[in-house]
């Protein structure tokens, strides 16, 4: 469960306007201001409110830092606002092309009663969803929308092309039954404190969700009536052991552990539901691989290299330095792997041949296997029998792979330091 009342925190400053040249430049600072506190809009007789933020979001949904919180859930496609569930409305509704569902709240937080309530109120509406078939998922969307068909399909489909809808409806019913959503809420001024969601989060065993909370900054450009948005997470969750599950006799009993864990792998990293469905999705074409990788990416941490994943694949990234993010190999969930990634910090440092190098001693050491040369020098890569290579390739000499790995990191460094 992605529940970690231990959670990431992050501060923000003001934000400042810079104009002319660096020698003489005028700095402005925005002022801070809520969005309580604007002046009256136009077209309504009354201040902003959580009907606004609602169709901010609605309208545009990229100004939710979803990747930052879980790359999964990205980008995300609006469905509808005010959706009927036995628990309520829910704010609004997301869905990605992969079928991950964001749940948002939106709220003005005016006092504490307020900030719980909806903190609460966000979790039973998870529940109810975890009960639900995708059917009853798109009757509710039929009923708020008004629309027929296959609503929740159509919006992603109406802008990815070759969506397969079986494998859509199969992967939104996978995260239904299992709980598995991305719960923000959403809005100005939330105040320390909020935060502390442990006893709302103990009370849903059996979720598998991750809860962020985002506070939409608002500012003042001086002497303009111009506004500027900062969308800013402030917490998100990571796994968390909650739950305890004992079988009596026919009953099966759930209960709260009386100590929380952070679910950690065997390399200490924490968890999330992206890394969980690329290992669920790659253990689909091969179980035994995908478990193998799993292990071979945990003893990787030894070289600095952080596993990074996205909607469609695992990147081994490391940086040898702030800056600069290599890349040694792009690994799909249907197995294949991207290795001319690597050429592109070699070629950033004048020195792609580097890549080159990796690509050959990567090829060298898989049977039938050659580097597909481009005549675009970060395009080079290694094929088998003109395709990709597959990660259970690169597994079979897993060993060698990592000193690979190794050797370059080693050139790289050189490079840097001369």
């Amino acid at each position: 469960m992605s529940s970690d009342h231990k959670t990431m925190n992050k501060q923000h400053t003001t934000p400042l306007i810079l104009n002319g040249k660096p020698e003489n430049q005028d700095v402005r600072f925005l002022e801070k201001v809520s969005l309580t506190s604007l002046p009256r809009q136009k077209d309504k007789e009354k201040l902003y409110d959580e009907d606004w933020i609602q169709n901010l979001i609605h309208n545009n949904p990229r100004i939710l830092p979803v990747e930052e919180l879980e790359s999964a859930f990205f980008p995300l496609y609006p469905v509808c606002r005010e959706l009927k569930t036995p628990a309520g409305y829910l704010d609004n509704l997301f869905v990605s092309e992969n079928g991950s569902l964001t749940l948002v709240e939106c709220k003005l937080w005016r006092n504490p009663e307020a900030r719980r309530e909806v903190v609460g109120q966000a979790l039973d509406y998870a529940k109810e969803f975890a009960g639900w078939q995708y059917e009853d998922l798109s009757q509710a969307i039929q009923d708020t929308t008004g629309a027929s068909g296959n609503v929740l399909f159509d919006v992603v489909a109406s802008e990815v092309e070759e969506l397969h809808e079986t494998t859509f409806v199969d992967s939104v019913s996978k995260n239904l039954s299992r709980g598995r959503f991305l719960i923000l809420i959403v809005g100005d001024g939330i105040r320390e404190g909020v935060e502390n969601i442990s006893n709302f989060l103990q009370k849903h065993a059996g979720l598998d969700f991750t809860f962020g909370l985002v506070e939409l900054g608002l500012f003042k450009v001086p002497e303009e009536e111009k506004y500027i948005i900062q969308p800013r997470v402030l917490a998100r969750t990571y796994t968390i052991e909650r739950a305890v599950i004992r079988v009596e006799g026919i009953q099966v009993k759930i209960e709260s552990p009386e100590t929380q864990n952070i679910s950690y792998n065997t390399s200490g990293r924490r968890t999330n539901i992206s890394e969980g469905q690329f290992y669920e999705e790659l253990s689909t074409v091969n179980s035994t691989v995908a478990q193998e990788l799993k292990t071979f990416v945990d003893d990787l941490t030894g070289l600095d290299i952080t596993p990074v994943f996205g909607a469609s694949s695992l990147n081994l990234r490391w940086f040898p330095e702030e800056n600069l993010k290599m890349n040694f190999g792009s690994i799909f969930k249907t197995g294949k792997v991207d290795t001319g990634v690597s050429n592109w910090i070699p070629e950033k440092i004048g020195k792609v041949t580097l890549g080159h190098n990796y690509q050959r001693k990567l090829a060298g050491l898989i049977a039938g296997a050659h580097v597909r040369e481009h005549e675009k020098p970060s395009c080079w890569e290694v094929h088998r029998q003109n395709q990709r290579i597959q990660i259970s390739d690169l597994l079979s000499v897993k060993n060698e792979w990592k000193k690979v790995i190794s050797e370059t990191q080693t050139e790289i460094l050189e490079v840097l330091s001369s």
